[in-house]
């Protein structure tokens, strides 16, 4: 079973500011609706930089998951891989920016490259490819609201703060 695809949005900001909220992780949870807390474990957003998420999904109600920062690149994309191996994760997100007229084109990929057999069971019985792209969907609809919004706050520190 491979999950994976991609969904963008435009939302009228710049990529920079864009990256600046999207890279910092301890935000994700004002618009991922599986994520309900993420820490740095390493300082970051940078490359090999690593991170803590808390997330959530049915019947298991909370899980934890380790990622590692495999892309930074101010205004144009940020990635990370999840699981104990960077350099064969278990699933991989990218996020990419693409400066328009209007602001920004933001597009986030995912890919669910392997995992246990009994967790491939659980994907199915849950319709996790279904609630993903859903989640994704609703990831990129709360991001741009809260970068849109009428007094958002833009983690306006430097990239490399």
């Amino acid at each position: 079973m491979n999950i994976a695809g991609s969904q963008e949005i435009t939302i009228e900001l710049d990529s920079v500011t864009v990256w600046r909220m999207i890279s910092d992780v301890t935000r994700t949870s004002e618009w991922s609706p599986d994520v309900i807390h993420s820490v740095w474990l390493d300082p970051g957003p940078t490359v090999g930089a690593r991170f803590e998420s808390s997330n959530r999904m049915p019947i298991v109600r909370r899980w934890g998951s380790l990622s590692t920062v495999t892309a930074a690149d101010p205004g144009r994309r940020f990635a990370f891989a999840v699981g104990s191996n960077p350099d064969d994760p278990n699933t991989t997100w990218t996020w990419d920016l693409e400066p328009t007229s209007e602001g920004t084109t933001v597009r986030l990929s995912y890919e669910m490259r392997h995992e246990p057999p009994i967790v491939l069971l659980y994907y199915q019985l849950t319709k996790r490819s279904e609630r993903v792209r859903e989640s994704v969907a609703a990831t990129l609809r709360r991001l741009k609201a809260v970068a849109e919004g009428p007094t958002p706050d833009l983690g306006l520190a430097p990239p490399d703060a």
